[in-house]
């Protein structure tokens, strides 16, 4: 990866830079662009003007590579709070194991996520109320997929993120596909990898719609399938459209995601056109790691950033 993406991801994981930028006044409107508000009702409020505006929301409570048990806590009480407190839109809560005990112990990590899941479960409404679990850098990504089907074999409602700039990605998403019923959101991967994974954008971007491909299959759709397609490149949007077209995929048989705060007008085109789409949609006080590895992912975000310190 770039020079740029690993300086990013040096930067958000700096815990004193990260404490001197949440303390400071100026820097706290860095976020306003990205972040759907800072508490749980602020959060639900954002969430429904986005219903009202036909888009979707995808909870996710900053947070990320936690050690602080007291923290792991917070973060995991704050997540049950908002699955019961979402009125009519999708219960759909994002979370990274990092943030929720993967940092101490496998166990304990997996624990929070149930207890996350099986408040899910209990207010569930359809198909689309489910807890998505985030994928992180490679060093967590074999025990993020064993987390992921212990829930599932649990009868918990789950799915999974898959990166696909990493190799493994082709036979992870062949298990899921094989079992059935399963949901998945692809994403091209954010993390500066070497080992195992595609360095090159082209083969990265040639390797996601392979998989769209296998993820659109009339086979997989009707046996419950669920695909979600995490992008905001445009021509990546339009050939996944060609391909559920081709496929004769309905519009209600899969969905889009994007980062709150992101490419608004072509969100907007999206709905427009009747797709389902989502919105990843951060809330709470710890913004700066989130925000500035947003900007390390397409260096093109510092400008919504900038804007959101102007506007």
């Amino acid at each position: 990866m770039k020079i740029w993406q690993k300086f990013m991801i040096f930067l958000a994981r700096s815990k004193r830079l990260t404490n001197f930028i949440h303390n400071n006044r100026f820097f706290s409107m860095f976020a306003r662009g990205f972040i759907g508000g800072d508490s749980e009702e602020k959060i639900i409020e954002t969430s429904n003007i986005l219903s009202g505006r036909k888009i979707k929301t995808s909870f996710f409570y900053l947070g990320e590579y936690v050690e602080d048990k007291e923290m792991i806590e917070v973060t995991v009480n704050s997540l049950k709070r908002v699955v019961n407190s979402i009125g009519k839109t999708d219960i759909h809560v994002s979370v990274d194991p990092t943030q929720v005990g993967l940092m101490h112990d496998y166990d304990y990590c997996l624990n929070n996520i149930k207890e996350i899941a099986f408040d899910i479960e209990k207010q569930k409404r359809g198909i689309n109320d489910y807890l998505m679990i985030d994928m992180e850098d490679s060093s967590v990504t074999s025990d993020t997929v064993k987390i992921y089907n212990s829930l599932i074999k649990g009868g918990l409602p789950a799915g999974i993120t898959l990166q696909a700039y990493l190799r493994r990605t082709s036979n992870d998403i062949e298990q899921i596909l094989q079992r059935g019923d399963g949901k998945v959101r692809l994403v091209k991967g954010a993390f500066a990898e070497k080992k195992g994974a595609y360095t090159n954008r082209k083969d990265i971007d040639k390797n996601y719609i392979t998989i769209s491909e296998k993820m659109l299959s009339k086979k997989h759709i009707e046996n419950g399938f669920y695909p979600v397609f995490a992008t905001h490149d445009h021509n990546m949007v339009e050939k996944i459209i060609r391909i559920a077209k081709r496929n004769r995929i309905s519009k209600d048989k899969f969905e889009f995601e994007m980062l709150y705060g992101v490419r608004k007008k072509f969100q907007e085109e999206i709905v427009k056109r009747d797709f389902n789409l989502r919105l990843y949609t951060p809330y709470g006080k710890e913004w700066w790691p989130y925000t500035i590895r947003r900007v390390g992912e397409n260096p093109k975000n510092l400008t919504f950033v900038l804007r959101s310190l102007v506007g």
